[in-house]
Order: C-alpha cells, then sequence, then structure tokens
C-alpha cells in the first residue's frame, strides 16, 4: 500500500512537472524571495545501504546531480556573499533564487557532491564543525550505531543474549566506544566524516565559489 502510495505521488508530480504546473508555481511563490537548501550527506546507493546515518540526511548521488542540473536551469543560484547582501540591504532577491549549503562537513560532500557543483560552476556553502576536524570520532548517532551492531554480532558469535542493553554493553566493554575513537565494525571503521558536530557556536561556513578548483 505504501508503495502503491509513493508511486501515485510520483506520477502526479510528474504530470504537474510536463504541465508546467510547478514552474508557474515556483514562479509565483519565489517571485522576489530565496530559498535556502540544506543538504547533509550525499552517498552513492552501495554506501547509503551501509550508511549509520539518518535516511533523512540521504541523498544519492545520481539524485543530487539531477537536482543541481535542475537548480541550474530553474534558479538564480546565489553565492553566500551575494545572499548575505541582500538581507543586510532588504534588496529583493532575483526572483526563484537558492543558497546551497552543507551541514557536518562529511567527506562524501567532497568526493561526490562537489564534482557536481564544480562541474555545473554552481556555488555553495559547508558549515563545518571546527572543534572536531581532522580527528576520528563520530557523531553520536553514528557511534551508537556501530556500538549496538558490533554488541549484536558479538551477542550472536556467543550464542547468548541480555535484556539488559547497558549490561551487554559492559560486558563486552563497549562503554568507553561512545566517548572515545571512531568505532569499528568487524574491525573496519565504517564513517569517516572529516569534522564532526561540536557546540554550535564554534560553527563556520567553507565557501564553495563556483569558478573554485581543487
Amino acid at each position: 500500500m505504501r508503495r502503491f502510495a509513493y508511486l501515485a505521488k510520483a506520477c502526479i508530480a510528474q504530470l504537474l512537472f510536463t504541465l508546467g504546473v510547478l514552474d508557474l508555481l515556483r514562479s509565483r511563490r519565489l517571485r522576489g524571495r530565496a530559498v535556502v537548501l540544506m543538504y547533509h550527506r550525499v552517498l552513492s546507493t552501495e554506501a547509503r545501504a551501509r550508511s549509520a546515518s539518518h535516511p533523512g540526511y540521504l541523498i544519492s548521488d545520481a539524485t543530487f546531480a539531477r537536482q543541481m542540473a535542475f537548480l541550474k536551469t530553474h534558479f538564480t543560484v546565489l553565492t553566500e556573499q551575494q545572499f548575505v547582501e541582500h538581507l543586510d540591504t532588504g534588496r529583493p532577491f532575483p526572483d526563484s533564487s537558492c543558497l546551497i549549503t552543507f551541514d557536518d562537513g562529511w567527506q562524501d560532500n567532497l568526493t561526490h557532491a562537489w564534482p557536481v557543483l564544480r562541474a555545473l560552476r554552481l556555488p555553495a556553502v559547508i558549515y563545518l564543525p571546527v572543534n572536531f576536524i581532522g580527528t576520528t570520532r563520530l557523531f553520536w548517532r553514528e557511534a551508537l550505531t556501530h556500538v549496538l551492531l558490533e554488541a549484536v554480532r558479538r551477542v550472536r558469535a556467543e550464542g547468548s543474549v541480555s535484556g539488559d542493553l547497558r549490561a551487554l554493553l559492559r560486558a563486552h566493554a563497549l562503554d568507553h566506544v561512545l566517548a572515545s575513537a571512531a568505532p569499528a565494525v568487524n574491525g573496519k571503521h565504517v564513517e569517516q566524516p572529516f569534522s564532526l558536530r561540536p557546540d554550535p557556536a564554534v560553527t563556520t561556513g567553507l565557501v564553495l565559489p563556483a569558478c573554485c578548483e581543487v
């Protein structure tokens, strides 16, 4: 039933797009206005299946490429400086404007998102939690997921089940992993971000201009 509902919505959306209804709605709603698009992670299909990040944070590299191509054609993609200038001066934004942003500075922003942005010459901003740049620690969600996976693996290997998760983690010497370096699953580091979430007060923005080369 859920699959059918998804397909029905997709067909309706495609029909509205083909008829130009969505384009008309966009031009009316974004007249003199801008939207800020917030991305987190851009992954391949295989990497998405292995990721411990929340599904709402993930987008496939193919979908991201299609979205950027759409923005290139139908939107005015602003630099951070242009966006701020319009806010400061109160001048209306160009019709259908947008600012592309990334939160958390994952490595896949560089390996998957940046080549697409560079090819299309689209500017973007990556917000980096500077206190964690260069470390191997994970966000708490990813760290906790890997701890649980390791706990389940060990329990299955030993053929025992514990009803107390805290006791299970303590029994398998996993208490320390949440506060330590990146936890491993089967001896391999599954996630490798190049920055992690600290106090939001010490977050800075890395601007990716459209003409920049790396």
